[in-house]
Parts: C-alpha cells; sequence; structure tokens
C-alpha cells in the first residue's frame, strides 16, 4: 500500500467519523426534549423550572453550534481528498470551527450559576478553540509562502 494510498484511507475514515458525529448531534437535537431534564434533573441535581430553561437554552445553542463545527469539518476534509490543500476557503472552515468552539465555551460559562459542571466543558471549549485557530493560522501562512513560490518560478 502506497503513502498516497494510506492517506486516502484517512481521510476516508475520518470523514466517516464525521458523518458519525452528524448523525450523533442529529439525534441530540432530536432527543434534546429527554436529556435535557435528565441534565437538569439528575445530573445538576436542580429542580427549578428556570435551571431547565436555562439548560434547555444553552442544549440547543450547543447543538446548533456542535452541528456547525461538524458541517465545516467534513467540507475542510472534502477539499482535503480532492487535493485542495492550500486554499483560503480551509482557513475560513477553521475559522468556523474556532469561533464556535469558542462560542460553546461561552455559551457554557454562562450557564455555569445553573449547573458548575459546564465550566470543565467551557475550559475544553477554550482549548480546542485556541488550537484550531493556530492551526488556521499555520495554513494561512503555508498559502502565502506557497503562492510567492508560485511567484518566484
Amino acid at each position: 500500500m502506497d503513502n498516497n494510498s494510506k492517506k486516502n484511507d484517512i481521510i476516508r475514515v475520518t470523514k466517516l467519523a464525521t458523518m458519525i458525529f452528524a448523525l450523533i448531534v442529529i439525534t441530540a437535537i432530536a432527543i434534546g426534549w429527554i436529556n435535557v431534564p435528565y441534565i437538569t434533573y439528575v445530573i445538576a441535581r436542580k429542580s427549578d423550572n428556570f435551571s431547565l430553561v436555562i439548560i434547555y437554552i444553552a442544549y440547543y445553542i450547543g447543538t446548533v453550534l456542535a452541528g456547525t463545527i461538524v458541517f465545516n469539518m467534513y467540507r475542510l476534509l472534502d477539499n482535503l481528498s480532492n487535493n485542495n490543500v492550500f486554499v483560503k476557503k480551509n482557513i475560513s472552515y477553521m475559522n468556523i470551527m474556532s469561533g464556535c468552539c469558542l462560542a460553546i465555551a461561552i455559551v457554557c460559562l454562562s450557564i455555569a450559576f445553573v449547573w458548575t459542571g459546564t465550566v470543565y466543558v467551557a475550559v475544553v471549549g477554550i482549548f480546542m478553540s485556541l488550537v484550531v485557530k493556530c492551526v488556521a493560522s499555520v495554513m494561512e501562512k503555508a498559502i502565502e509562502m506557497k503562492s510567492e513560490l508560485d511567484l518566484t518560478v
């Protein structure tokens, strides 16, 4: 098996995993009416309607943002599988994913007064936002260097 075939297999498996995550997000949105009361009453140990409403809002905002991340990740992987690596659109996809990670972190921090367990998710969201933003910055620099190299040849 040659190196190019291995890379295509990795991208193919990653795209499959992304589709599985898309199904998980869609399922999470569809059964939120079951998940949120469980999260509120059992996990967060809250019994008031205010907490329930706040967690409902955060849950659905978070799942939509997660869906946006998965969608943009699939588009990025699709570009990579078509050998469109050094294109500005990939930077755009990564910036959207980074912004969504940060937005999830903000949502989690904003409901920490209801359920302190969301602080951990917020920290992970901030960290992931930074990682994706760094990769996007490296990609942007690589695109600039490639275009300069193309001009000199």
